[in-house]
């Protein structure tokens, strides 16, 4: 057989974060940087599975020999948590079979683009089985960025209960033109984030104003109605988890605004203002941050 190639983009939500989880609707967006995946018949070996995973950087950062592994390191007893998930899923698709897997991502795995959510995806397009079901069944979460790892574009996501609901939507270059990702080089665990949200009580109460948020920046055509409507949204989630917003905390002094994406502290933000590209480069090369990449670099489009 001839080798199996799938693709996954990674993903960055723009508005929701946290709400997503009691309803709320998040625009998000899938990467450019993405996580691949090839699969081959393995012969002339004990092992069923043959698991090599790379890194952007085309390091072996993961091997397994499965079932058979000696090592007991955290990636691996996860990586047999998720096969084996799998093949609840689909459990013809191991049977009688010797698999080489080969995983190569695009990105470095502390950017927080979803290492493990690609991975999902992968694994649920080659084993023909619902991502959904794969990533309830293994990491949990509000399955956004399972959306979009197969998205064409940008989405508006909500979950209710168990029925997720995702849109195309477009977003206008008035806007996203002013708008830049900035990585803070530190990351966030984002299920402890996600421990400490659920942890917190009447969260439900600020979906409907998230609702509105998300519906501004998606119909928004101009930058100062943008910049308000993110500085918005962070006093409102701001004052939910009892968090100072990184807009208040770290770049008071940006002529613009900033915005957590994600689980707040960690991994990447989004910046939009009304100056050029210098004045962000500059701007957040003072503050010792140098992984800078404007909204149409990043986006999968």
């Amino acid at each position: 057989m001839d080798a199996q190639r799938y693709y996954a983009h990674g993903k960055l939500m723009l508005t929701g974060e946290y709400a997503v989880l009691d309803g709320a609707k998040a625009l998000a967006i899938p990467t450019r940087f993405g996580q691949s995946l090839e699969v081959s018949d393995l012969y002339d070996t004990s092992y069923q599975i043959e698991w090599r995973g790379f890194t952007s950087q085309n390091e072996l950062w993961l091997r397994a020999d499965l079932p058979h592994n000696d090592l007991q390191q955290e990636e691996v007893v996860r990586l047999q948590q998720i096969l084996k998930a799998v093949d609840d899923l689909n459990p013809s698709i191991f049977y009688e079979k010797n698999l080489a897997f080969k995983t190569v991502l695009e990105f470095p795995q502390n950017w927080g683009l979803g290492s493990s959510s690609t991975l999902i995806s992968l694994l649920a397009q080659w084993a023909s089985i619902d991502p959904f079901q794969l990533l309830e069944k293994t990491f949990g979460g509000s399955a956004y960025d399972i959306a979009c790892a197969t998205a064409s574009g940008p989405i508006r996501y909500d979950r209710q209960e168990v029925v997720m609901h995702v849109e195309s939507v477009e977003l206008s270059k008035t806007w996203t033109n002013n708008a830049y990702f900035i990585f803070l080089n530190q990351k966030q665990n984002s299920r402890e984030a996600i421990q400490h949200y659920k942890s917190l009580k009447n969260t439900s109460e600020v979906v409907s104003t998230i609702n509105v948020f998300s519906e501004a920046l998606q119909e928004s055509t101009d930058v100062q109605t943008s910049i308000d409507t993110i500085i918005e949204h962070e006093k409102v989630m701001s004052k939910v988890l009892k968090m100072e917003s990184i807009n208040t905390e770290r770049f008071n002094d940006f002529n613009g605004a900033c915005k957590s994406l994600g689980a707040w502290g960690g991994d990447f933000i989004m910046a939009i203002t009304k100056e050029d590209d210098k004045y962000v480069k500059d701007y957040f090369a003072k503050k010792g941050l140098n992984t800078i990449f404007a909204f149409e670099e990043m986006i999968w489009i």
